[in-house]
C-alpha cells in the first residue's frame, strides 16, 4: 500500500487563494459561491477566464443591505443568494448561510459579517424549503443531517400561520416545542 506524502501538514494554511474557472462574469470583490466554497473575488473575469477566490475564514466584510431583518443583530447567519446578489436573514431557496454578522446596520444600511469558509446548507441546521417537497399529502422527510430528530411527519407541525405557503417559505424545527414550524419569507 502507497503512502500519501501531505508536505508537513503545512497546506491547509497555505490555500486561502484557489483559482478556478469563472462560470459567469465576476467582478472584484463579488462573493461567489463554488462547489463548498465561499469566496471573494481577487480579480475581474469574463466567462473562461481564471478567477482567484479569497476563501480565507473568519474575514470579515462590510456589506449594504436594505432589506429588513439582514444585519439586525450580532450572531445572527447571514444568508446570500449568488444568483440574484441578494442578503435574507433567513434561509430561502437559492440561499446559502455564508457568515455570521459582527456589526448590526447602521443609518447607511451598511452591516458587517464575518464569512465561513465553507457554506453551510439549510438541511444542515434543520431548514426543509416548501420547493424541496414534492408531494405534501405523504411528507416524511428523513433529517440525515440532525440525527436525533428522526423523521419529520405531519405530527410534528406546529400550527402554520393563515394563508398559502409560497415556494421561499421554509419549516424550521423550533427545539423549545419539538415541532416544526411555517417561517415565511418574502418572494
Amino acid at each position: 500500500m502507497a503512502n500519501a506524502n501531505v508536505g508537513n501538514g503545512l497546506i491547509k494554511y497555505v490555500m486561502n487563494v484557489i483559482t478556478v474557472v469563472a462560470a459567469a462574469a465576476a467582478a472584484l470583490g463579488d462573493i461567489i459561491i463554488y462547489g463548498p466554497w465561499v469566496g471573494i473575488a481577487c480579480n475581474d473575469a469574463a466567462i473562461g477566464e481564471n478567477l482567484s477566490l479569497d476563501i480565507e475564514e473568519s474575514k470579515e466584510y462590510d456589506c449594504i443591505s436594505a432589506v429588513s431583518g439582514v444585519g439586525a443583530a450580532v450572531g445572527d447567519d447571514l444568508f446570500y443568494n449568488p444568483t440574484t446578489g441578494a442578503f435574507a436573514a433567513v434561509a430561502g431557496s437559492g440561499y446559502y448561510n455564508i457568515g455570521t454578522i459582527t456589526k448590526v446596520r447602521d443609518g447607511n444600511n451598511c452591516f458587517r459579517f464575518e464569512k465561513r469558509r465553507r457554506w453551510i446548507s439549510s438541511a444542515g441546521e434543520g431548514t426543509i424549503t416548501l420547493a424541496d417537497i414534492s408531494d405534501l399529502a405523504n411528507l416524511t422527510v428523513t433529517m440525515d443531517q440532525v440525527t436525533d430528530l428522526g423523521d419529520l411527519t405531519f405530527a410534528d407541525l406546529a400550527d402554520g400561520p393563515t394563508g398559502t405557503p409560497t415556494n421561499n417559505d421554509t419549516l424550521k424545527y423550533d427545539s423549545a416545542t419539538s415541532r416544526y414550524a411555517l417561517v415565511a419569507v418574502a418572494d
